[in-house]
């Protein structure tokens, strides 16, 4: 569920850009991510995703408020957020934090957390988001350069329901059980 939350800010902006334009989106995005670290405050947790999100659509909003947006910002934004987004993700799997452990310690008892199965199966699962951010943004930043793509509505969502089956089936593929605990609640 926690996952979900921190993913709203990004789905209702990808909606409400095309819909109701920069400005409602980005604010829109920005009082979302804003409630999410208040209910991470509230249940003790608080999350890359979130945290990124919320970062960047308050951004988003400050410009959209002030009126000091460009073209080529608004065109571009949703590919500058997720290239963001991707970037935190990466560091975290490099500085040996994957975001879904944040998820996974909600869903999961605190026994396996330590164990070697643990860890591979939240940096798989990681590193399947991670691919499915960088194709968004690449999407995206595709788009916002004029580029004519074929059904970028399944470039942009083919990812996201990639990473939830994966997401869903990769813990069983590494521990070979088919009622394995979930790592990340999604």
């Amino acid at each position: 569920m926690k996952m979900m939350i921190g993913f709203a800010s990004f789905v209702v902006y990808g909606i409400l850009v095309t819909t109701a334009g920069f400005t409602a989106a980005a604010v829109v995005a920005a009082l979302l991510g804003l409630g999410a670290p208040v209910y991470g405050l509230a249940t003790g947790s608080t999350d890359q995703l979130t945290v990124t999100s919320t970062a960047v659509y308050g951004v988003y909003a400050a410009l959209a408020l002030l009126g000091d947006v460009s073209k080529t910002v608004e065109g571009y934004s949703a590919g500058l957020a997720l290239g963001v987004i991707t970037v935190v993700i990466a560091t975290g799997l490099v500085t040996g934090h994957p975001f879904t452990e944040a998820f996974a310690r909600q869903s999961v008892p605190t026994s396996p957390w330590g164990s070697p199965i643990f860890r591979k199966i939240n940096i798989g699962i990681t590193t399947a988001w991670l691919a499915a951010f960088a194709a968004m943004a690449a999407v995206n930043v595709a788009k916002g350069a004029g580029v004519a793509l074929p059904l970028p509505v399944v470039l942009t969502v083919g990812p996201i329901v990639a990473a939830l089956i994966f997401t869903k089936r990769y813990p069983d593929m590494v521990t070979g059980r088919s009622n394995a605990p979930r790592p990340a609640a999604v």
